[in-house]
């Protein structure tokens, strides 16, 4: 069953009175349970695509449904709820909060998103506790470890039990210990919970891990994709 279809997505910027195309017309369909992986040298697109799959960014032109919802007739407001719901995220960086300890920053998305107090809790140390966190979980970012704080990012973005995760270079920050721990994390998580997940990574270990391999060049699919 599909769950996200992408058609035609382009993406321009004005640049010294000249268009730069960034994204030149590209179409993805995912499916429920998917794992799929975005490769290509550094300026093919990677991220901008996978900002424009995960609503973070606008095309120029193109549309993306989610369960048939066409999501960029959406207001902002309306996308920003829709991303709350729906779809995490995990990026190079933690982007943790430094002031607040890891099971606060594991609840700010439900807590955003209006859940419940006492169910934002439960699940903040569930998951703490399914990645090996629980000891840490009232530790400040700068009492952990890089692979720690990528743990606990994970949680945040598990936190309001998404259908989607998308990643950009989650283990781009890590020792080859902590990245293989990363790694090994998404896939188990990803089994555990049915997740869909997106990955852009210049890890050649990690993609091959996932059962789908998209490579990008220019903007454009290296090689035809079936399943449009």
């Amino acid at each position: 069953m599909s769950l996200m279809s992408a058609r035609n997505i382009t993406k321009s910027y004005i640049q010294g009175g000249k268009e730069l195309r960034v994204l030149q017309g590209l179409s993805l369909e995912l499916g429920e349970g998917d794992d799929v992986c975005i490769l290509g040298p550094s300026g093919a697109g990677k991220s901008t695509l996978l900002h424009i799959l995960g609503t973070l960014d606008r095309p120029t032109s193109g549309q993306l449904f989610f369960e048939n919802k066409d999501l960029f007739a959406l207001s902002d407001e309306q996308l920003a709820t829709f991303r709350n719901k729906h779809l995490g995220f995990v990026f190079q960086f933690h982007y943790l909060l430094s002031e607040f300890t890891a099971i606060e920053n594991v609840m700010m998305p439900g807590q955003i998103g209006g859940l419940d107090a006492r169910t934002c809790r439960q699940r903040a140390e569930r998951l703490l506790g399914q990645l090996g966190l629980t000891a840490r979980a009232r530790h400040y970012p700068s009492e952990m470890s890089g692979g720690e704080q990528q743990r606990v990012a994970i949680a945040r973005a598990l936190l309001c039990e998404p259908k989607l995760l998308m990643a950009d270079e989650p283990t781009g920050n890590l020792d080859t210990a902590n990245a293989k721990i990363i790694q090994d994390l998404f896939f188990d998580l990803k089994q555990e919970l049915g997740l869909t997940v997106v990955a852009v990574t210049h890890d050649t270990n990690f993609a091959a891990r996932f059962k789908r391999q998209l490579r990008m060049a220019e903007g454009l699919w290296a090689t035809p994709q079936s399943g449009w």
